[in-house]
């Protein structure tokens, strides 16, 4: 009967080893999680992309070079007005059936497809921590096609779209002027010279 006696024992104090040690378990990780949310460090850029999008690579072309160097949000603007046939974008080459004095074209279709990319651009802009981002690069590229009835192919075109952090000259002018002072103060205090 002692036997029984200690198994019992033994049982009753095991949940509650049990109990304390998950206790224990518990306060470390919370701990670590919020140390890792703080040290999330700001990232350079931002991108995004269309893969495999049924356009003609000539109108992706020429929509990539009219909205680089641009604000996703500005480009985001421009490509609405695009698709509602507010405004053209601007094409060189082979065109026909121009009106007089235009020397471009509404990619309607193309324009909705950017709209989406543009706003996925500026979502991971935002979780990148880019204050006053801006396209950098606009990138369209040909995929493969596959073929249509009768021997043809249909259209096919891949875009990348990558943001960084705007940096203009007169920004880096600023930086490099404060810069400057600061080298002269240091450089006087050395000399022994008052500021």
């Amino acid at each position: 009967m002692p036997e029984g006696t200690n198994q019992a024992k033994m049982e009753e104090n095991k949940p509650q080893a049990k109990e304390e040690k998950i206790e224990e378990k518990k306060e470390p990780k919370s701990e670590v999680k919020k140390e890792q949310k703080k040290e999330i460090a700001k990232k350079e850029l931002a991108t995004a992309s269309g893969k495999d999008l049924p356009l003609s690579l000539k109108h992706v072309k020429f929509i990539c070079n009219f909205i680089k160097n641009k604000s996703p949000q500005e480009a985001l603007e421009l490509m609405e007005k695009v698709a509602t046939k507010k405004i053209y974008v601007p094409m060189k080459g082979e065109l026909a059936c121009r009106k007089k004095g235009v020397k471009g074209r509404y990619p309607v279709k193309a324009a909705r497809e950017f709209i989406r990319i543009l706003k996925g651009l500026q979502g991971n802009s935002n979780v990148a921590g880019l204050l006053n981002p801006i396209i950098a690069e606009a990138v369209p590229n040909q995929a493969s096609r596959p073929f249509k009835k009768g021997g043809l192919r249909f259209k096919r075109a891949h875009v990348l779209l990558v943001a960084r952090e705007k940096t203009g000259a007169k920004v880096k002018a600023s930086i490099l002027a404060s810069e400057n002072k600061n080298n002269k103060s240091t450089s006087q205090d050395a000399r022994g010279e008052k500021k």
